[in-house]
């Protein structure tokens, strides 16, 4: 891969997980915790849903400290990726459920 192309790619990653990290930083521990039981009170299936998102955060981003540690660049690549998308609807979902809290 050409040197300045994976700059670019690089860029739009920084890019895409500081926005992600300034969206998620809306939500104050309290805020979350109010969402979380909301959801396990009134709409246990979509609590399930939630949940099983964070799980999958949590495993992909353990998967992602390890192949750090093994130096593997493929997978790492695809499962930065991965963890980008997961963010990405794990964010959506969180803020559907705020608009509807009201």
């Amino acid at each position: 891969m050409i040197k300045g192309v994976k700059n670019v790619i690089m860029n739009k990653e920084c890019l895409s997980k500081q926005e992600l990290m300034k969206q998620l930083g809306q939500f104050t521990p309290a805020e979350k915790k109010e969402i979380r039981d909301y959801l396990q009170r009134k709409n246990p299936l979509l609590f399930r849903k939630f949940e099983r998102m964070k799980h999958d955060l949590y495993r992909l981003e353990s998967r992602r400290v390890q192949c750090e540690i093994e130096n593997n660049e493929k997978e790492l690549g695809l499962l930065n990726d991965k963890i980008l998308l997961k963010k990405e609807d794990f964010l959506e979902l969180l803020l559907a459920i705020r608009k509807k809290r009201g």
